[in-house]
Formats: C-alpha cells, structure tokens, sequence
C-alpha cells in the first residue's frame, strides 16, 4: 500500500475530481432531459395541430344517420312525384282518348 493512499491532500484531490465527474454528468443529465421535454413539446404541438386539422376536416362530413334520414326523404318525394306523373300521364291519356273520340264522333 502507497502512503499517499490514507493522505488528505491526495484523498481531497480525488474528491474533487469525483464531484466534478458527478456535476459533468448531472449536466448532461438535465441538457437530456430538457431536450427530450422540448421534443415532447413539439410533439404534443404537432398532435394538437393534426388534432385541429382533422376536426375542421370532421365538421364538414355528413353523419351516416344524416345521409340515411336526408336519402330516405328524398326516395319518398322521388316516389310520390313519379306517381303524380304517371297520375298526369294516365289523365292525359285518358283526355286523348276522349278528345279523340270526341272529334271522331263529330267528324261523322
């Protein structure tokens, strides 16, 4: 065993090189941790904004119950406007007929 192993100036020295070792990697530690926190924030930045976007994006969408209720509708007034033209076809048909027979009966 060396003397200088049990003397203060040696043990002090080293010491101080340990703390300073120690504050090195503290250091490091928290210029870690406070870019990872600035990555995290841009993330979250980044989610919100993507966030936002389809939001604006959801609000101009029609809902399934929406298009099935409007579609329904529009089937029903489909139908009842093609029975009010078959409707008008068959009485214009049946005046046809009539004003036909009508002029071939005061045509003889």
């Amino acid at each position: 065993m060396d003397t200088n192993d049990f003397d203060p100036r040696v043990i002090a020295s080293e010491m101080r090189a340990l703390r300073e070792q120690i504050e090195a990697v503290r250091k490091g530690d928290m210029k870690a941790l406070e870019l990872q926190a600035k990555e995290y924030e841009r993330r979250l930045d980044e989610l919100n904004s993507h966030r936002s976007s389809m939001e604006r994006k959801y609000a101009v969408f029609v809902t399934r119950e929406l298009h099935d209720v409007t579609f329904a509708r529009v089937d029903k007034e489909i139908a009842t406007l093609s029975r009010i033209v078959y409707i008008g076809l068959g009485i214009m048909l049946v005046a046809q007929v009539l004003i036909g027979a009508a002029i071939q009966h005061f045509t003889e």
